[in-house]
């Protein structure tokens, strides 16, 4: 089904996308996605599978609209787009020397998120305070609880990054991402430099994740058997447009 729209009936759609299309490495495709859903796309190489992916991010310059919980990407800063719309590729970025610094950023980053929600102007330094204390925790769980599930030990949050090899670079860029809870997680071959256990960890993870809100996932994969664990919403894209199954 070229260019058309492929919608779950019945669900809410988080992410609505129109006629987006990057001449010439991606053809016009229109679709959308449901809360509560991964989705797997699927094609060969260079038809613009990591185009997409990074347009939706608002990585990549491109014709046509992509809507958020009814929010045009158009019109919101990029970087609070991709606060809630994330990417994740192959390769991974680190900025610190140490592991452990860009989890303090993270941290930092989430709980000047979950203050802005608490209205705190109106409370008083002691009731602010307390309420960092209490954020600050909510990350400390999030993250022991990502490292067991991604299995991995606290001590690596200790290492220079130099030393990481690449799947455990891979898994502690997901959990970092993670971390800042996106509605939207856009998955370009994350499992590629994984092992076969790793990779089932990550898969149960990322699902879990999905289920415990109202998120979803657009995954790059061209792995079958993988796709066929994820989910039975398989995409196909080619030089024509995107089809369902």
């Amino acid at each position: 089904m070229a260019g058309g729209r492929l919608c779950q009936i019945g669900e809410t759609r988080v992410l609505m996308v129109e006629q987006l299309s990057r001449s010439p490495f991606l053809a016009e495709v229109s679709f959308s996605l449901a809360t509560g859903q991964v989705y797997c796309l699927m094609g060969p190489s260079g038809v613009g599978k990591s185009v997409l992916l990074r347009a939706l991010a608002d990585l990549e310059p491109h014709r046509g609209e992509v809507i958020w919980r009814g929010q045009k990407q158009s019109a919101m800063p990029a970087p609070q787009w991709r606060r809630k719309v994330m990417w994740f590729g192959a390769e991974t970025a680190w900025w610190h020397d140490s592991v452990q610094a860009h989890f303090d950023e993270i941290a930092q980053w989430r709980v000047q998120v979950d203050q802005s929600y608490e209205n705190n102007a109106e409370k008083s330094e002691k009731s602010q305070n307390s309420q960092s204390c209490l954020f600050a925790e909510d990350f400390r769980t999030d993250l022991e609880m990502g490292i067991a599930r991604l299995g991995l030990t606290m001590p690596i949050l200790q290492k220079p990054v130099w030393q990481l090899s690449s799947g455990e670079k891979q898994r502690l860029a997901l959990l970092r991402g993670l971390l800042l809870r996106p509605e939207v997680l856009l998955l370009d071959e994350v499992t590629a430099n994984l092992d076969g256990e790793s990779t089932k960890r990550v898969e149960a993870w990322v699902q879990a994740f999905v289920a415990e809100g109202e998120r979803t996932v657009l995954w790059v994969t061209h792995d079958v058997v993988q796709a066929a664990r994820l989910t039975q919403q398989v995409w196909h894209l080619d030089k024509t447009g995107l089809r369902q199954g």
